[in-house]
């Protein structure tokens, strides 16, 4: 080890300490305000799982497919996000007994200070140097914005956005994209290119699908020959047999002069490149299939929410992205754009250097860049056609322009710090009596503290703020903790279903436990709530924002038992007052349960997109009073009961029944309303909960064609539901609950359980079977048995 690579590693120890500095009030926070309530929410929600896996209630792929109650009526949430990082930081909690906030906030405080470590290792990884693998690190530390969603502090601080998921997938992904560059390229170090990968997707989903794109453009860059692919071909015939054919046909000659076939002769075609690329994809695919293949599969069930900004799906556009680019927010909020200009110097570079690695960083720059500007560019609809991007939040894709501008501005400023060693060697040599290199190395280091502090300065004054804003709410936390523990423990006693405190869009944003909102810290301590949507995947998401707290019928429809106000507002008639504790007043509200009966005498085929006004029509209508629940369809569907059926042209227009005319939704009602006398034919005489469920007992008197029995619980096909014993074939019901037709009279028993996906468990153990196989085998051929 050389002095040089002596002192890099001192300064990646001193970043690592000034980082414990910076940000070490994150240990001891002790309510959160931003994204952090759902993350932890999810480890809290892990280890209820543990605990009921430990004591034989639930089998263990609970904790990779469960249905979470928390918010927005349930949804199968681990379907279609991250929860190995979640049941990890549960089960520490367990066994080490240290109070599971504790453990959430070290987990995250450990990634927070190590993350400039994580682009030492990947920039060496990829056989940088020293000196470039500590300015990625450095980098990666005073990058800042406006709170962008990027890789900077403002995305993972108790101030900024606290997006702690994203925080683990940006640690892993500079060691996930060079082992996986290394052995796209090299054909080393698979295993840990895909171990990366895999904590990469386990960590953010979405971090990885963008991540996933570039692989393409790696692996294609693999293929060419030599490292500079736009220089002229090689007369070389290695193409296969076919290639060789083609080669001596009379037109070839021509042929050979076009740049289609310049490019194509410095493919190798027959090339180890495209094996690898195979063999790295086939793997990739099997490690995750157990999680995208069902997140792919059931996307139906998955909402694309009204509610979400726009922005996060086009992103922001052309205009305003050059705007930030121009007075460096994107990388320099606060300061001079020094930033900037090293990562549009470093893009200008790499293009008249003959290091192909370096090029490829360029390309992932241009690629990542248009996918920034989003839907409204030139290049909009074609990102729509890639799997699994119709519906991504566009908006995130400045990770990945950051984490390639990282690397671009280090090689910039790589080379003006070896053009000024050079000099200063060059200096050093000149036998004269005037020490100039002493002076030179002087002003340098001294130029060196000075921009040091200046490129410091917004990180230090942004975590100075942080520091102070945690401090004043753990103040605030202090003096709501004892209310707020009274009120908990009063909410525990009375048996609560779901609860109403209020929304973001109403008071509910100002009645608070420290500055959480209270809807916020009951979701977090494991209350299901209603109005509060830290992510809007549940197809209910959509309509709980239409609950009318003045209306009876809006706390039966969404089963609300209990609800929260503070002193100052008007309480409804219907409510019964549990107590006070502190600021905050607990009442009862009587409903009629987690099952309704009621009929199901509408027919709605529609696409998940257009549901939303029909829905919120009905909510407006004597439906919901009467317990008529329509019945939503995907796709083709016969409608063979002879129900009143609607058909979606979008939004606002439908045709009804067989008339080919379309109508506007506003302009007639065109839904049954419920009145009508097999209404009460149906009875509910009992229910209760289960462990992953709830059963209910009904009763009959006349058969009825159109009755159903709703579960006030999102629809998902992994609930399996069994009417007297036998599983019957339930379908979605309006806002988006769960219908069981019971149509003969007679008494029945329904039980309705989440069970885990069958296809996720099934990919699952073949994925280990196949992975523990492959490594045996290795191993043997090792040992040369």
């Amino acid at each position: 080890m050389t002095r040089n690579s002596i002192l890099i590693y001192f300064f990646l120890i001193g970043i690592i300490i000034y980082n414990v500095y910076l940000h070490g009030a994150e240990l001891s926070i002790k309510s959160e305000v931003n994204d952090n309530i759902f993350q932890y929410a999810l480890v809290d929600e892990a280890k209820v799982i543990w605990k009921s896996v430990l004591s034989f209630k639930l089998s263990p792929f609970y904790l990779i497919d469960s249905f979470n109650e928390r918010w927005n009526e349930g949804f199968a949430l681990s379907t279609y996000y991250s929860h190995l990082p979640q049941a990890v930081i549960s089960l520490i909690s367990i066994v080490t007994t240290i109070p599971t906030e504790t453990v959430f906030n070290i987990v995250k405080f450990i990634f927070l200070i190590l993350l400039p470590v994580s682009f030492f290792i990947g920039a060496r990884a990829l056989r940088f140097s020293y000196l470039y693998s500590i300015l990625t690190a450095y980098l990666s530390h005073i990058i800042m914005t406006d709170g962008l969603y990027g890789i900077d502090v403002t995305s993972f601080l108790f101030r900024g956005w606290g997006l702690s998921a994203q925080l683990m997938a940006v640690f892993f992904l500079p060691m996930a994209f060079a082992y996986s560059y290394r052995y796209l390229t090299d054909g080393k170090y698979l295993g840990r290119a895909l171990l990366f990968n895999f904590l990469l997707a386990q960590s953010h989903s979405g971090v990885f699908l963008m991540m996933a794109l570039g692989y393409a453009i790696v692996g294609f860059s693999a293929m060419f020959r030599d490292q500079d692919f736009l220089e002229s071909p090689r007369t070389t015939t290695n193409v296969g047999s076919f290639g060789l054919r083609l080669l001596k046909h009379p037109l070839s000659a021509k042929i050979l002069t076009t740049p289609v076939m310049a490019i194509y002769n410095r493919l190798d075609l027959s090339s180890v490149a495209i094996r690898r690329l195979c063999i790295f994809g086939f793997w990739l695919f099997l490690l995750l299939s157990y999680y995208f293949v069902p997140f792919f599969l059931y996307s139906q069930y998955r909402s694309f929410s009204y509610w979400d900004p726009l922005w996060k799906f086009n992103s922001f556009g052309l205009f305003q992205i050059l705007t930030w680019v121009l007075n460096g927010e994107l990388f320099d909020l606060n300061r001079l754009p020094l930033m900037t200009l090293s990562v549009f110097a470093g893009f200008f570079a790499v293009f008249v250097t003959k290091n192909r690695r370096m090029r490829l960083f360029g390309l992932l720059f241009i690629f990542y860049f248009i996918f920034f500007l989003g839907r409204v560019s030139p290049f909009g609809k074609a990102i729509d056609l890639i799997p699994g991007f119709s519906e991504f939040h566009l908006h995130r894709f400045i990770v990945m322009v950051q984490f390639i501008g990282i690397f671009l501005a280090a090689f910039w400023l790589e080379s003006g710090i070896n053009k000024i060693r050079a000099y200063l060697k060059k200096v050093s040599l000149i036998k004269i009596e005037v020490p100039i290199r002493e002076i030179l190395v002087t002003v340098i280091f001294i130029c060196s503290i000075i921009i040091f502090r200046y490129l410091e300065k917004p990180v230090i004054e942004y975590s100075k703020f942080n520091r102070e804003w945690i401090a004043q709410g753990n103040i605030l936390y202090q003096k709501d903790e004892k209310a707020y523990r009274q009120l908990s423990a009063a909410i525990r006693g009375s048996n609560p279903a779901r609860i109403y405190a209020g929304r973001p869009g109403n008071w509910g944003r100002d009645l608070k436990v420290a500055d959480t909102a209270i809807y916020m810290a009951l979701s977090r301590d494991g209350y299901k709530g209603l109005g509060f949507a830290p992510e809007s995947w549940s197809p209910n998401s959509e309509f709980d924002q239409f609950f009318n707290e003045n209306d009876i019928n809006s706390y039966r429809l969404y089963n609300v038992t209990h609800a929260i106000y503070p002193d100052n507002l008007t309480i409804p008639k219907f409510f019964k007052l549990i107590g006070k504790f502190g600021k905050f007043y607990l009442y009862r509200i009587k409903t009629d349960g987690w099952f309704s009966a009621g009929t199901s005498s509408s027919l709605i085929n529609s696409n998940k997109t257009h549901l939303f006004n029909i829905v919120h029509f009905w909510m407006t209508t004597d439906g919901v009073k009467n317990n008529e629940y329509p019945q939503i369809s995907f796709g083709k569907t016969e409608n063979n009961l002879g129900k009143n059926y609607i058909r979606m042209a979008d939004l606002n227009r439908y045709y009804s029944g067989n008339d080919k005319t379309q109508k506007r939704l506003w302009e007639k009602n065109p839904l049954y309303d419920g009145h009508d006398s097999q209404a009460s034919r149906l009875v509910k005489t009992g229910e209760r909960g289960l462990t992953s469920g709830y059963s209910a007992t009904f009763k009959l008197t006349k058969d009825c064609s159109y009755c159903v029995a709703v579960l006030k619980q999102t629809y998902h096909p992994n609930w399996q539901i069994k009417v007297n014993e036998e599983p019957v074939k339930t379908y979605p019901v309006f806002p988006f609950y769960i219908g069981i037709p019971i149509q003969k009279a007679g008494s029945y028993k329904i039980e309705a359980v989440y069970r885990p996906n069958s296809l996720k468990i099934g990919l699952l153990i073949i994925t280990v079977m196949v992975t523990v196989v492959y490594l045996f085998r290795k191993k043997l051929k090792i040992k040369g048995l």
